[in-house]
């Protein structure tokens, strides 16, 4: 299969394919428990990026002893229309909140509107990560909005493929959510690494401060297109976003369009069901081969 990437915003990207608005509640009695996950409804909210895409954020907290897979229904009015998306988020440890994003470039409206979520949950196993942010003289805010830190593992295992989110907040409320550019494949205990975040440009001259820094060892951007009359199921991993995945008449060639509003290095990573041991890959951004790629083909439950 040959992957094309078109950016909107040119920049450089490394490709790798690794194995591997209003309040929501969800409540329900499980196991003698009353639970609760919840969105605040100071932290979900939607914008138009600098790209012109629709945007909608939010927070999911869990005020539970025992962890949970959240599923958010996100819907928005349109003129007549209602555009959905649902996402199965990451699994949420005890105690703990996640961000998410998603963007809804197929919004043409001028003024769209942002629906009350849906959000139900399956109870899972799963312990917090055990990286903190070094709240110290290194995390930084910078004049053009973005900022830099460190992060630390304190625990005694080696955490893969961290990820970093964060509230992005102006004066008087919240503006963006945001999450790690580099791609940091793994930490080893007590180790200390660098990491920085980018607000979107239409929001960069009203960014205040950052808050509810949120480390995870799991990442879900669910994907999919039709190909050859079925359904293409994929997800990824980036510092970036992409959005308008489509094949071609045969069914051997995917063109993504990616959604960024910074002129940053930063990384994608691709996971692709498998159905043979013979496939093999080749992909394009801007036009030009990229030979700096892991390839490896996963299978997909989805």
């Amino acid at each position: 299969m040959r992957l094309i990437i078109n950016t909107i915003f040119v920049f450089s990207i490394s490709i790798a394919f690794l194995i591997f608005v209003p309040f929501s509640y969800a409540s329900t009695t499980e196991f003698g428990h009353l639970s609760k996950v919840w969105i605040p409804e100071e932290e979900f909210l939607s914008y138009f990026d600098s790209n012109g895409v629709y945007t909608v954020v939010g927070n999911v907290k869990n005020e539970n002893d025992f962890a949970v897979i959240p599923t958010i229904s996100v819907s928005v009015m349109d003129d007549s229309t209602i555009h959905t998306k649902i996402i199965q988020h990451v699994p949420l440890p005890s105690g703990e909140e996640i961000p998410f994003k998603i963007k809804l470039p197929e919004i043409a409206g001028n003024t769209p509107i942002l629906i009350p979520s849906e959000l139900t949950f399956k109870i899972t196993e799963k312990d917090p990560v055990s990286i903190e942010v070094l709240y110290d003289e290194t995390l930084i805010k910078h004049d053009d909005g973005h900022i830099t830190g460190r992060i630390q593992n304190i625990g005694d295992k080696t955490v893969y493929y961290p990820k970093i989110y964060a509230i992005v907040h102006g004066y008087e409320m919240v503006l963006d959510i945001v999450q790690n550019m580099e791609f940091i494949e793994k930490i080893e205990p007590g180790e200390i690494v660098e990491f920085s975040m980018y607000p979107d440009l239409a929001i960069t001259k009203d960014v205040f401060y950052y808050s509810c820094f949120a480390v995870t060892d799991s990442f879900v951007r669910p994907m999919q297109s039709e190909r050859n009359g079925e359904t293409f199921y994929f997800r990824y991993d980036s510092g970036t976003w992409f959005t308008a995945p489509q094949f071609n008449d045969i069914g051997t060639e995917m063109t993504l369009r990616t959604q960024n509003s910074f002129p940053l290095e930063t990384y994608v990573n691709f996971e692709f069901p498998s159905f043979s041991e013979s496939e093999k890959f080749s992909v394009y951004v801007n036009g030009q081969e990229k030979n700096h790629k892991v390839l490896t083909i996963v299978e997909i439950g989805m």
